[in-house]
Order: C-alpha cells, then structure tokens, then sequence
C-alpha cells in the first residue's frame, strides 16, 4: 500500500516537473521573424550606355515586381562606396519603383524594411548597356531619334509648360502614345518598332509604386493598361527577351494633363 503511494506520490512530481517545465519554455520571448530578404529575381535595373562619362552620375530606374518584397514596408537602397542612401515605398503586393544616380558598374546593395526590422542585403550591379545589341536598343519612343529618352521628354515637357501651349492638343509623340481613360488608367498602345520584337516593357509609377510589364508583338508594338493621373511620374525601359540581364536605359516622363 505504501509502495503504490509512494509511486502515485512520484508520478506527480514527474508531472508537475514536466507542467512548469513547459510553462518555462512557454514563458521565453522567442525574437520575431525577420522580413523577408528582397527576391533579386523579381527586381530589375535599367541599364547606363558605354558613352555615359565613368565619372558621372546618371538616372538608373530601380523596379520591383510583385512579390519582390514581403509587403508593405521600405525598400533602403545604398551604394557601396557609400555616397547615396535612398528610401523607396513599397506597395501591398510587394512591388515597388524609384530611381537614383549611379555609374554603370556601381554596386547596389538592398534591404527590407517593416517597421524596426531589417531584411539581410542583397547586392544587384548596375549593367552597362551593351552597344552591340542593336536589336535591344533603347525605347523608341519617337520613331527612330538617336536619343528617344531625351526627345521624348522634351515632347512631354512640352506639353505640361504654359509658355509651350500647355492644355492644348499634345505633341505628336504624345498622341501617338498615350490615351488617358476616364477611370484613372492610361493606355499605352503603339505601332511596329516600339522596341524590339518580343522583348519585354517594364512600365513604374513613381507616385503609386505600382508596375506592370507586357511583351512587344513580333513587330515590336506593345499595348498595356496601368494606373496613372495626369501629373504621376513614369518610369519605362525595356528588357531583351533573348537576354534577361540586358535592359535599356531608362525615360522618365510626366503623365501630361488632359
């Protein structure tokens, strides 16, 4: 009789042990998640011609697609050589759009940030953009101009300057571009030879950090959709669909007012 209580007696010790045991552990803090470190495969640069001068900033569009982050949150960007930190908003999908002056060649290095915590960097490379792939060449986005970038800015600037007839009909590179809907898109839609054929349009919205991408058609016309108000500040380059890594220089342009 005394075993079997000495026994009932032990087995509820071992119990008790165990209960304070898991208690203990359930009390520990355990350290939060860290976000997720940014997806290098769902983030693209556009790319810095070989004539740009080595010891000259140039604008470089840096793009995030859905998914190349957590979520909502912030995307740090720094050079490594430590001369420039940005901050880019990210949106609800992980997709996020900015710009900053770099050198091509120049290492990016990329963090996520949600709230007090920090993703680990990834590094991404500026690519200089490579003069004997004609057929990947720059945006054209007036014809054939030498500079589009430059040439179509000028024709968007144009139309947004009172001292230039702003208000009134935009230029013919415009109209031949854009169509402003009345829902808050804008519809981008072109003939042959807008880029490449087949090649990839990646297309960012400064304001709202949304981005979208379509594929240009076996003449090179692309058409696509996106989220924009007249004011919004776009970003659009194209990306080789024979080679991935090869992008072209970015244009940067105001969505003029209607």
């Amino acid at each position: 009789m005394r075993e079997r209580l000495n026994n009932r007696i032990n087995a509820m010790c071992r119990w008790e042990w165990l209960f304070a045991f898991l208690l203990g552990v359930g009390c520990v803090a355990e350290p939060l998640p860290s976000p997720f470190t940014p997806d290098s495969t769902k983030i693209l640069l556009s790319s810095l011609t070989e004539d740009s001068a080595e010891e000259a900033n140039e604008n470089v569009a840096l793009l995030g697609l859905p998914g190349a982050v957590s979520g909502f949150g912030t995307v740090r960007v720094v050079l490594t050589d430590g001369t420039s930190e940005e901050f880019i908003q990210t949106t609800v999908n992980g997709s996020f759009v900015g710009s900053l002056l770099a050198q091509r060649g120049d290492t990016l290095r990329l963090s996520y940030l949600s709230g007090a915590e920090e993703s680990d960097w990834i590094e991404i490379v500026v690519p200089q953009y490579a003069t004997d792939a004609v057929d990947r060449g720059p945006i054209n986005m007036a014809g054939t101009p030498e500079q589009p970038s430059k040439e179509f800015s000028e024709a968007v600037g144009d139309s947004n300057d009172p001292q230039n007839g702003g208000g009134d009909e935009p230029p013919e590179p415009l109209q031949s571009l854009f169509e402003i809907l009345p829902d808050g898109q804008v519809r981008i839609q072109t003939g042959p030879d807008f880029i490449s054929p087949e090649d990839w349009l990646f297309v960012g919205n400064l304001v709202t950090g949304e981005t979208v991408s379509t594929r240009a058609d076996p003449t090179g016309a692309v058409n696509l959709t996106f989220s924009a108000e007249p004011g919004d500040r776009i970003l659009m380059f194209s990306q080789s669909a024979v080679d991935p890594s090869q992008t072209s220089p970015v244009s940067e342009f105001e969505i003029p007012g209607t």
